[in-house]
């Protein structure tokens, strides 16, 4: 019997260490690479004066791509140092302050970039987003502010990219630790999308209870919040769902949690499926609100079963981020 146990505690060691390996093969890394070789593609389209269309196009590439290593950001867990760094790139639901309008007013001065841009929220994404959809007659000053803003998250992408990169040896030392790693992402993740991402613009969040405003939504400017959504879903899918490689649903199996692992994988299935059948930027279209209760089914299935299941203890979210 103790032959027996100390095998099977073997296999599943083994098991977990491969399925680490695979994660961060398949997906971590896989998704900065994505996401530095699109910011590289935009630069190349900014450089060679492409057309407006080809910008936007390129924007929606490397948009999508940060969605999916935001979403599943382990660095910080495992670094506390890299704990900032997505903020530095991504400013959505944090702060209050109006960047539009500073944007607009740097937009006409002639000041050195240096100094107009020095804040992370004025050479963030979601800056990014209002210069490459905005109309403006100022297009050399704009071209400059796009390729500093570019410079400045193609380092903090880099810097991501670099700490994978020489850090793949975590992803199997400590697979317990890996694996609450993983759970608490999911579980942060699935949280902002159904409150931050669509709960909000929808109101459905109880911030915003019975009041709608699609200008809540993460990319107003753009109206590509749905694109965010999608990659954001399309990454929970990539890590529990059924794929040809390894990834965190052979943990939940092995937990033997195969009914919460269902539950999840289906709630991912349909909010996708209402995502694609919701009208075109309307967060109070009944699809979203559809789409809104697998959103929390999902959280709830992280939060609640597969925590029980694979005995982790979560993290304390942050409701707010404000």
């Amino acid at each position: 019997m103790k032959i027996l146990i100390a095998l099977i505690s073997l296999i599943l060691s083994l098991q977990a260490q491969s399925v680490g390996t695979s994660v961060y093969d398949h997906i971590i890394f896989k998704n900065i690479k994505e996401a530095s070789q699109n910011l590289s593609q935009l630069n190349k389209f900014v450089d060679a004066n492409a057309s407006n269309q080809e910008l936007k196009n390129g924007f929606i590439q490397m948009m999508m791509s940060w969605k999916k290593v935001q979403t599943l950001y382990l660095a910080a867990d495992l670094d506390e140092a890299y704990i900032d760094i997505p903020r530095y790139i991504d400013t959505f639901h944090h702060g209050k302050e109006n960047i539009y309008k500073q944007l607009d007013r740097i937009l006409l001065s002639s000041d050195a970039l240096d100094i107009e841009l020095f804040k992370n929220s004025t050479k963030s994404i979601n800056a990014l987003e209002y210069l490459i959809f905005k109309p403006s007659q100022k297009t050399k000053r704009q071209k400059e502010m796009i390729v500093y803003i570019l410079h400045h998250i193609g380092n903090h992408l880099k810097t991501i990219e670099l700490f994978y990169q020489e850090n793949r040896a975590l992803f199997t030392a400590d697979s317990q630790k890996i694996n609450a790693i993983i759970m608490n992402a999911l579980i942060e993740s699935s949280y902002k999308l159904k409150e931050w991402r669509v709960g909000d613009p929808a109101g459905l969040s109880r911030k915003y209870k019975n009041s709608p405003k699609n200008s809540r939504s993460e990319y107003p400017i753009s109206k590509l919040s749905y694109k965010a959504i999608e990659a954001i879903l399309l990454t929970h899918q990539e890590i529990i769902g059924e794929q040809k490689f390894m990834n965190f649903s052979n943990v939940i199996h092995s937990a033997g949690a195969d009914k919460e692992l269902l539950s999840a994988q289906n709630s991912i299935k349909n909010a996708l499926k209402y995502l694609h059948l919701a009208p075109a930027y309307d967060f109070n279209s009944k699809e979203i609100k559809l789409m809104y209760k697998e959103l929390t089914a999902l959280h709830n299935s992280y939060f609640i079963s597969l925590i029980s299941a694979l005995k982790i203890t979560s993290k304390i979210l942050d409701s707010d981020g404000d």
